[in-house]
């Protein structure tokens, strides 16, 4: 017989495994999520924190129509908790400029910015930082997000907390990417990769590395950037991230027909699954 104490202590160990799970496997985040919730009082910290992981793993797994149907329904609410609505506006600013409503998009982005820094002159968190210049990325205000990212770094030099730096240096090379700055894109990446191995997140470390095979392509690397791509795609398979895995296929059949090998290129390209990648 399991006492009361012994409850308590369950509970409180399937509460920690849920943050442990949707630290390292959005897929398996997504299978689980649901249930923890369900434990949770609605509107309370713990169930927008659950709610928040929800849509991180939608996002990270590309499932843009999924997290769009968790979005909506609280854009425009009032008194939601301060992060948790700077967050609702980021996602949905991102949906709205990937169907092209620049005008929705900037105007969320803007909004978020604005809370963001409201929020980091009261309280400096790197994470927030971090957001900001990811907003400041969706509107191509690259030079600024670049700078705030560069002072971020050398304040937090010898922080030895692996998911802030890898989100620093994954946007980072984003931002270095968009500069043309190829260099210090693939140094980014490097780092990136670095950090992500510390996470035990296969599908984190899938998209670093696949990150890391652009870079080599970027600067015509070809070698390097289709070993780099194999790693990604066996990762990617792994995880279940059937958006990163067509992305692959597409790249290397890129970089292959650009080396005339067309027979190849048209093995990988075969392989792609529009679906996943255009939603059709």
């Amino acid at each position: 017989m399991i006492g009361l104490l012994g409850f308590i202590t369950l509970a409180k160990a399937e509460h920690s495994n849920i943050h442990k799970i949707c630290a390292q496997s959005p897929s398996q985040c997504l299978k689980e999520i649901d249930k923890s919730l369900a434990k949770e009082e609605k509107g309370s910290r713990g169930w927008y924190k659950l709610e928040l992981y929800k849509m991180e793993s939608l996002f990270q797994l590309t499932h843009f129509e999924k997290l769009e149907e968790e979005v909506l329904p609280w854009v425009g609410v009032n008194n939601l908790p301060l992060r948790f609505e700077i967050n609702i506006d980021i996602y949905y600013a991102k949906l709205m400029n990937s169907k092209g409503n620049k005008e929705l998009s900037d105007l969320y982005f803007d909004k978020a910015v604005s809370s963001l820094m409201a929020v980091s002159d009261v309280t400096f968190d790197p994470m927030l930082t971090i957001q900001v210049a990811n907003a400041l990325s969706a509107q191509q205000k690259y030079d600024e997000g670049m700078d705030l990212l560069l002072t971020l770094e050398r304040k937090f030099e010898r922080r030895s907390d692996a998911l802030l730096k890898l989100e620093l240096y994954e946007n980072l090379g984003h931002f270095a990417a968009f500069l043309k700055k190829f260099e210090q894109h693939l140094a980014y990446r490097e780092q990136a990769v670095k950090w992500a191995n510390l996470q035990e997140n296969e599908q984190r470390i899938a998209v670093a590395i696949y990150n890391q095979a652009r870079a080599y392509q970027m600067l015509k690397q070809f070698d390097q950037s289709l070993e780099f791509f194999d790693k990604a795609l066996t990762l990617a398979k792994q995880a279940k991230h059937n958006y990163l895995v067509s992305m692959t296929y597409y790249r290397k059949s890129t970089i292959l027909s650009n080396l005339n090998r067309d027979d190849e290129a048209k093995k990988y390209l075969n392989l792609v699954d529009e679906n996943v990648l255009f939603g059709g």
